[in-house]
């Protein structure tokens, strides 16, 4: 069973965020998604897993009390594996 995914913009919508928040978190290795033909073009075609998009309201709602570094740590403690 494929999982389903998400366009950056549905995810803007979905976790009621920005374009430039999403960036963030992938730079910061936060939420990293999926991108298809990041070699080929300068746009790849980006998507979010569900878990993903419910990240991003996570960090979105913990962000008005951690810094970046608490963040960070937060995120670890939570990553499987």
């Amino acid at each position: 069973m494929a999982v389903k995914k998400y366009s950056r913009q549905q995810v803007i919508k979905l976790a009621k965020t920005t374009s430039s928040r999403l960036s963030y978190m992938d730079r910061m290795g936060f939420v990293v998604p999926e991108k298809i033909g990041e070699a080929d073009t300068k746009k790849p075609v980006v998507l979010y897993t569900k878990h993903q998009i419910e990240l991003v309201k996570q960090i979105n709602q913990a962000s008005h009390f951690l810094s970046a570094s608490g963040l960070r740590l937060a995120i670890q403690r939570e990553s499987p594996g």
